[in-house]
């Protein structure tokens, strides 16, 4: 029971460390974002802006 609590707050966690480190959208300030559709850039889900890791738009 112990093992399984610490392994969901670990996951729970890096899940948290993802997603503040992920930039934000310079266009609609989202952060839902699809990263294999058109990689190494991210790809917005709600305005479908492309940026690179530094938060450059590329459309």
């Amino acid at each position: 029971m112990a093992l399984a609590l610490g392994l969901t707050a670990v996951l729970v966690l890096a899940l948290v460390v993802r997603r503040m480190t992920t930039p934000s959208c310079p266009r609609c300030r989202g952060k839902e974002w699809d990263r294999r559709m058109c990689a190494p850039l991210l790809f917005c889900r709600r305005c479908a802006t492309r940026i690179d890791a530094h938060g450059r738009a590329y459309n």
